[in-house]
């Protein structure tokens, strides 16, 4: 669904910054697949997977995807029907990147998005990253 790189020809997860946020939809497996990396540890390249239930292509999903620079931290949010489904991993290290390239609804590497994105919105700086209260940043 959605790609955020440091990387324009990135390669799926070969280098760092290939998935800075991503969150893809698994249709075989009809499952939420996130990623991220970091560039210390052993697990630099980190994957989180939430069941979907029902047909989520009728649903209305709110998502998002953060990360704090100064916390380290990484978080993403999915809210659809009356499910919440969160992740959250510390200690993950990204490069500040001068340049950011972003895929909506298909990469290079992932199934298309069989739903529709009505809206999409890049928040940075001071008060962006949330671990609650997440429908207020659009208030």
């Amino acid at each position: 669904m959605i790609r955020l790189s440091q990387n324009k020809d990135y390669v799926n997860l070969d280098y760092l910054g290939d998935r800075d946020l991503a969150i893809w939809m698994s249709w075989p497996n009809n499952a939420f697949h996130i990623a991220t990396s970091s560039y210390n540890g052993d697990d630099w390249n980190r994957n989180g997977w939430f069941a979907a239930e029902g047909d989520i292509l009728e649903k209305w999903m709110w998502i998002y995807l953060g990360y704090s620079w100064s916390q380290k931290k990484f978080t993403a949010f999915i809210r659809y029907d009356d499910k919440e489904r969160m992740i959250s991993w510390d200690g993950v290290n990204h490069y500040i990147p001068h340049k950011l390239y972003v895929d909506v609804g298909k990469d290079k590497f992932h199934s298309p998005y069989k739903g529709l994105v009505k809206e999409l919105y890049v928040d940075v700086g001071a008060g962006a990253f949330r671990q609650a209260k997440f429908e207020d940043l659009h208030k």
